[in-house]
Order: structure tokens, then C-alpha cells, then sequence
């Protein structure tokens, strides 16, 4: 895909500071994201802030690639990722799209320093910016 591509094609040494306040409200959260990909070239990538109840991040979407035939793999067609081998097109698709998730983390972490995720699910406390599928 495109933006994968584009994705893993930004050097973390070039990304800007966008901001260091991790209150900063989530539209404008977003919006600074949005600003973020533009200048580093990344197209494709959903970037919404939710209007729900109980909304604490900005969600960030990738593409998804076409999903491949599984012709030839039918043994596989109930199986995890993990029971398959990594040359089966639908893994290889999942684990594509993983990476390029990761990066874009990576990336958003750069330009938001302080907005790491302080969860502690051991005690069911939930404290993340950016939710990135």
C-alpha cells in the first residue's frame, strides 16, 4: 500500500514537535495530527476526534489493504496468524499493516512526547492519547 509506504519512508529525526501538552483538547489534537501527516507527506491515514461519552483519544486509521485469495492456503482458513507461516497472503497483509501501525506510532510519539500511554490495566486505569488501528 501507498501509505505504508509513505509511512515508513519518514525519518523520525524530521519530525516536528507539534506539541508538549498532553491536555491539549482533542479536536485540536487531531487537527495538529492532520497538520503533521500533510507536511510529512503521509496520505490516507483517518484522523477523528470522537464526539461520544467517555471519549479520551484520537482515533487514527490506516488503510486496509485489499484482502488477499486465500486459494491455495484452504488448510489456514480457521486458523490464528500465529498457526500460519509468514508467506500466507492474509498474514502477510495483517503483519504489513501492523508494522505500518507501529511507525505511525512511532512518528506520533515523536511529535507528542508527552502523550505516551500511562495505563496500568492492573488496576483498570486507562490513560492514552492516540488510538491507532
Amino acid at each position: 500500500m501507498e501509505t505504508y509506504n509513505q509511512i515508513h519512508a519518514v525519518k523520525l529525526d524530521d519530525v516536528p514537535v507539534m506539541s508538549t501538552d498532553r491536555c491539549i483538547p482533542r479536536k485540536q489534537q487531531a487537527a495538529l495530527a492532520r497538520q503533521l501527516l500533510k507536511q510529512l507527506g503521509v496520505k490516507g491515514v483517518s484522523i477523528t476526534a470522537p464526539n461520544y461519552s467517555m471519549a479520551q483519544s484520537v482515533d487514527v486509521r490506516l488503510p486496509d489493504e485489499p484482502r488477499p485469495s486465500m486459494a491455495g492456503f484452504e488448510q489456514y482458513e480457521h486458523s490464528t496468524y500465529s498457526d500460519m507461516p509468514d508467506n500466507v497472503p492474509i498474514k502477510a497483509a495483517f503483519l504489513r499493516k501492523r508494522a505500518a501501525e507501529k511507525a505511525l506510532e512511532a512518528i506520533l510519539a515523536s511529535a507528542f512526547p508527552n502523550h505516551d500511554s500511562r495505563s496500568d490495566t492492573q488496576t483498570d486505569y486507562f490513560d492514552y492519547c492516540w488510538s491507532v488501528n
